[in-house]
């Protein structure tokens, strides 16, 4: 009895341990080997930036595993009370005995423990030889296997070129020539009623390249865990279909993006980033995704018709990795929750529905946002509390890339979603990096230093030389200044609306972030010495030339505005330009001109936001201001005579500019 429970508790620890160990990592805190020692301050970063609702862990979910295990632990230690010391209490006058047995249980424990670590070892050791090979044909099959085990699949084998794995309601085969080490098909079914019209070769596409191509593997498994989770939270939430409820979002994204095509007469850039968004279907992740922002360059860059391909056919493409996008799946919540009933497979209110009759059975939720794209605002329907058995589900959405955003944001979109963050007058944890700081985050690596130094760039110059341009422009900001700032990775929505709402938010922190990384990227970064001087504004004077331009930007009220500062040396001339992000994410642009030529025909306010509506970039903007005050001359304010003063954009990119921003 006491080897048993001993066995048993040394499962759930490690098991306990790998849990801890998978959220460290998906937080990207380092985790460090037993006795070693490493900077405190770097494990904290993380924290600060990362735990909170709207990070990569779905906190609800972590602690109720968490506490499971911890009561089977406790579970077992009461057990072995009642038990087992009982009956050693039983044996009389064998000591000798008594203390031989608890040394064979000690002994036994030690050698568990020193086999775990061995097997764990030899789990690794293994990966890294197979994944050296060429090929890796077996590799993948086995730990397509083991991966589905963990998952709670059950396996079979029986049937030769054909593993096979089900769960609650799904059930998936994947055949493969052993003998060409070939990956032949993934087949996804859904053993339900309601889904016996709704096969989709797109799933089965798409899990078919990704477990052929090795490198994929990752996001195979990402796919192949989204899956389990649907199934699984079904199987809890009996009636409850998860895969129904996904069918439901998937029908709304696709029925607006019909609407607002219609409207705009095609325009589908507009819609990406004036409106509900672009559905993608099976497009690197099982599931709806919408692309819901694109900076001004790279949609100008697009092929439209690869576009348009992509959501048609739902084959993976680079040019999606050019969008930001957010991919549509379910999670547990500690709050319970209503879905609509099976026969209603939309949110959407249609046109010929009888909104009276709905009524009786729905509240009717009205978009809160009224997209420029659509005359009027969208319907939907709210199943009432008391029509629907609630359950403790809820969607979830992850943008692909994850988005810094300031408190402000985090905790508007996190309101949208019916919780909230903590106060504000809360202290700030001094581990924590600025908004600023996360940006340039992937281009310094000195940025994740201790926090006594952090705020310094001693060893940066930020510049941006043009090829037709005298000037270096030379950018620097506030490092004292601290925006307080999250990174948005997940957002937990119980109704689709909330995730139309949350684009507003999304698309001005983008706009933002874009601005302020036009000026600090790793093309401007250009690092020095730390023995060419002791700081970097030294620095910066000593070395500085008399075509250097300083660019000053500050942040004034983040994500809503900056300012821009910079001397114009051969007319003597302070220029200052405000640019606000408005709340439809367009740009304007307040210039204030100070010194011996201030003429402000030359550079107007409308001009100025024209300019910055057409780049969103900081120093193409610096750069054809100075160009307008030397040529002191009244520029036409067209589109055309614009972008060819720039030089920025190819007469291919003019042609088309006419029908992406009108």
């Amino acid at each position: 009895m006491a080897e048993t429970n001993s066995k048993k508790i040394l499962s759930l620890i490690r098991e306990l341990r790998d849990l801890i160990k998978n959220a460290q990592e998906q937080w990207n805190i380092p985790v460090k080997s037993p006795g070693t020692t490493g900077d405190r301050s770097k494990e904290a970063v993380a924290i600060a930036n990362v735990v909170h609702p709207l990070g990569p862990i779905n906190v609800v979910g972590l602690s109720k595993e968490f506490s499971q295990k911890i009561e089977s632990i406790s579970s077992l230690i009461a057990s072995y009370q009642r038990t087992t010391v009982q009956e050693i209490a039983q044996i009389t006058g064998m000591d000798p005995m008594v203390k031989k047995y608890l040394s064979y249980l000690k002994d036994e424990s030690k050698n568990l423990n020193s086999l775990s670590e061995v097997q764990e070892n030899i789990k690794i050791c293994k990966n890294l030889a197979l994944d050296a090979c060429q090929n890796t044909f077996k590799f993948v099959i086995q730990q397509t296997t083991d991966v589905s085990k963990k998952l709670g699949f059950r396996i079979n084998t029986d049937i030769e070129g054909t593993l096979s794995m089900w769960g609650s309601i799904i059930v998936m085969d994947i055949n493969f020539d052993e003998a060409a080490n070939k990956i032949i098909k993934v087949t996804i079914n859904i053993a339900s009623e309601s889904h016996q019209n709704d096969k989709d070769d797109l799933v089965d596409n798409l899990l078919t390249q990704q477990l052929s191509d090795f490198k994929n593997f990752k996001l195979f498994q990402k796919n192949l865990q989204a899956l389990a989770t649907l199934d699984t939270l079904s199987k809890i939430n009996h009636p409850l279909d998860c895969f129904l409820c996904i069918k439901c979002i998937a029908n709304d994204i696709k029925s607006i993006y019909d609407k607002e095509f219609s409207a705009s007469g095609g325009d589908i850039p507009k819609i990406m980033t004036d409106g509900h968004g672009i559905p993608l279907f099976h497009v690197e992740r099982v599931g709806p995704s919408i692309a819901y922002w694109a900076p001004r360059s790279r949609i100008l860059e697009m092929d439209w018709d690869v576009v348009k391909y992509v959501m048609e056919k739902g084959e993976n493409h680079n040019y999606m990795r050019n969008f930001h996008r957010l991919w549509i799946t379910m999670e547990e919540t500690r709050s319970a929750q209503v879905f609509l009933p099976p026969e209603r497979n939309h949110y959407l209110i249609d046109e010929d529905d009888d909104e009276f009759e709905l009524m009786q059975r729905y509240d009717i939720v009205p978009d809160d946002i009224t997209f420029l794209l659509l005359p009027t605002p969208l319907k939907f329907l709210q199943p009432k509390e008391n029509s629907i058995g609630s359950t403790f589900v809820q969607f979830v959405s992850w943008l692909e890339p994850p988005v810094y955003a300031v408190d402000t944001i985090a905790k508007a979109i996190g309101s949208l979603s019916g919780f909230f963050f903590s106060s504000g007058s809360e202290k700030r944890d001094p581990q924590s990096l600025s908004l600023e700081q996360l940006l340039i985050e992937d281009v310094i690596s000195s940025v994740k230093s201790s926090s006594s130094d952090r705020g310094t760039s001693s060893e940066i110059r930020w510049e941006k030389k043009f090829d037709d341009s005298p000037y270096v422009q030379v950018y620097s900001y506030d490092t004292k200044s601290h925006t307080d700032a999250k990174k948005i990775e997940r957002i937990p929505f119980i109704h689709p609306y909330q995730i139309f709402s949350s684009f507003k938010f999304l698309r001005r922190q983008l706009v933002f972030n874009t601005l302020f990384q036009s000026c600090f990227n790793s093309s401007t970064y250009k690092p020095f010495s730390k023995s060419q001087n002791t700081s970097a504004e030294a620095t910066i004077f000593e070395e500085s030339q008399p075509t250097d331009i300083q660019v000053h930007v500050q942040i004034i009220d983040p994500p809503n505005s900056l300012s821009v500062t910079f001397q114009v040396p051969e007319i003597v001339a302070s220029v200052s330009l405000q640019i606000t992000i408005l709340e439809d994410s367009r740009l304007y642009v307040l210039p204030q001109i100070l010194g011996e030529r201030n003429d402000n025909r030359v550079i107007t306010d409308e001009l100025l936001t024209r300019v910055l509506q057409i780049c969103q970039d900081v120093p193409m903007l610096v750069r054809w201001t100075l160009k307008s005050l030397l040529n002191n001359a009244r520029i036409k304010t067209t589109e055309d005579e614009i972008m060819k003063l720039d030089g920025f954009f190819t007469l291919d990119q003019t042609e088309n500019y006419a029908t992406l921003f009108p």
